[in-house]
């Protein structure tokens, strides 16, 4: 029975995903409020289904949905993100970002793989659910949200903050942009800052009367990402294992070297600003680094990091700009378990379980304790012109989310 009620769903899957790649809900300003009622149009006239639209702070808007099953059991949260990356090199589109353009099998837009058609997904799950509220027991929240990609502070991290109820949940599923075949149970902590170096300006011909702020900028970037890499970590011994082994798997899907990324500090100078003519000496240069950090090593690791970094080097100061720390949930949860069985039944080849190298907005839930997992779509061209998303890759996402949702949700029977 659960196999048709799946395979029903999945051409309203497709047209859904369509719907929401038409809609513009980029960050800045991440100006969600067409795209949250596109998905109240959908929850709305479901049985025994309250929904509710949130914001802090205009134009970023927020929709929460709630159903229950046929009776007490456990409380699964739904999250995901509505806003999308800004347009990058809109000239080199081949297809037009919001025009929902389909080609041998793909969609192509802005966001649709991070993470649209994680939230088609979820969407379709949460939708599948209410119309079987007998096959189930317990409780679902779907929260979808807008301003993730600028760190989640009015979407997830506000709804969690404001209404305590939804910290008490008893496991959360985020779909945000992965690969299905690589289920996450973890993720890499941040610490982003700016470097400032103050010089001396003058004439590139008297060098004996200046001091170059490049020159002194370079030295403290070489300085602090060598002295970042020898940072103790402070993790338990069994999870690395854990993570290694996973890579067996996880690096056919993510790419060889991801193993390497999830155990240490990996940093990305990604903007750099100084100068103004080649005959000048700069007297001032910033760059701003993100740092990716692994389980085991903490914000204050690096922050003791950078202090030391300017009292070596005098001319350089520092200003932090966001800081997450490295969280992890329960590698044996029974969640995280059907997850990975659903996805090897659908792809029937091995999957695995392991932490996330970028960001979610699981790290606001997991603060609260909340068993969080992340199983998305890979997509394609992500950030990039002509983002894509196939729509296989699409069904068989929706396929292990809505099979593990009843799964989980049955066994609390």
């Amino acid at each position: 029975m659960l196999e048709n009620n799946v395979l029903e769903h999945l051409a309203h899957l497709r047209e859904t995903l369509l719907g929401l790649s038409k809609i513009d809900s980029v960050t800045p300003p991440s100006d969600t409020r067409e795209i949250v009622r596109f998905v109240a149009e959908q929850l709305r006239g479901l049985n025994n289904v309250d929904f509710k639209i949130y914001s802090e702070k205009a134009p970023i808007e927020n929709i929460v949905a709630h159903v229950k099953g046929n009776g007490p059991g456990k409380h699964l949260m739904l999250n995901g993100h509505l806003d999308t990356f800004e347009v990058v090199q809109k000239e080199n589109w081949k297809h037009d970002p919001f025009g929902g353009e389909v080609e041998n099998g793909r969609l192509y837009g802005v966001g649709v793989s991070d993470m649209k058609a994680g939230c088609a997904s979820l969407l379709e799950t949460f939708i599948l659910l209410a119309e079987h509220p007998d096959k189930w027991c317990g409780e679902v929240t779907l929260m979808l949200v807008g301003g993730e990609e600028a760190g989640g502070r009015y979407g997830t991290q506000y709804l969690l903050q404001s209404y305590p109820e939804w910290q008490k949940v008893d496991a959360c599923l985020i779909a945000d942009v992965g690969s299905s075949r690589v289920i996450r149970y973890g993720e890499k902590g941040r610490y982003r800052f700016k470097m400032m170096a103050h010089g001396i300006p003058g004439h590139g011909a008297h060098m004996h009367k200046t001091k170059n702020a490049i020159d002194l900028l370079i030295d403290a970037i070489v300085d602090y990402r060598e002295t970042v890499k020898k940072l103790p970590k402070h993790s338990d011994p069994a999870l690395i294992e854990r993570i290694k082994e996973a890579g067996i798997v996880s690096e056919t899907v993510a790419g060889k070297g991801e193993t390497d990324t999830l155990l240490n500090v990996t940093s990305n100078i990604g903007v750099f600003r100084a100068g103004s003519a080649p005959n000048l000496v700069p007297g001032y240069a910033e760059v701003i680094i993100d740092s990716r950090l692994p389980i085991g090593v903490d914000p204050e690791d690096v922050e003791s990091v950078l202090k030391e970094i300017c009292e070596r080097h005098p001319d350089i100061t520092f200003e932090r700009m966001m800081t997450c720390e490295s969280l992890y949930s329960d590698p044996d949860h029974p969640f995280l378990k059907i997850l990975k069985d659903n996805a090897e039944k659908v792809f029937k080849a091995p999957c695995a379980t392991t932490i996330r190298v970028g960001g979610t907005d699981g790290k606001h839930v997991r603060r609260y304790g909340v068993p969080t997992f992340s199983c998305g779509v890979e997509g394609g061209n992500m950030g990039a012109p002509d983002e894509y998303v196939d729509f296989q890759e699409l069904e068989q996402c929706f396929e292990i989310h809505a099979r593990s949702c009843f799964e989980y949700l049955k066994n609390s029977m």
